[in-house]
């Protein structure tokens, strides 16, 4: 954390034009998270997120209790729960 570099990173994936971003907009849009990254890919844009997401949620496993957000968020793109359950979901947790 010594450096602002993860800050304006995060900033640009939130409110840039990034390709995390826009998937999640598909996927938030209603679309298959599988669909979305098919469509991405078919523009050429890898979503680091979606293997991020994965490598997180592996490594966490074990505590993945702790980390509610994260624990929603697999769920999600990785096993089809819909973006609103997910969400009420995680504001029960918190």
């Amino acid at each position: 954390m010594g450096s602002p570099a993860w800050g304006d990173d995060m900033w640009m994936t939130c409110f840039g034009k990034s390709r995390n971003k826009a998937y999640g907009m598909l996927i938030g849009q209603g679309m298959d998270p599988g669909k979305a990254l098919d469509r991405m890919k078919g523009e050429n844009k890898l979503v680091e997120g979606y293997y991020t997401l994965k490598t997180l949620h592996d490594i966490l496993k074990k505590e993945i209790s702790q980390y509610p957000i994260i624990d929603t968020l697999f769920d999600i793109v990785h096993r089809g729960k819909t973006p609103a359950r997910g969400i009420d979901e995680i504001m029960n947790k918190l």
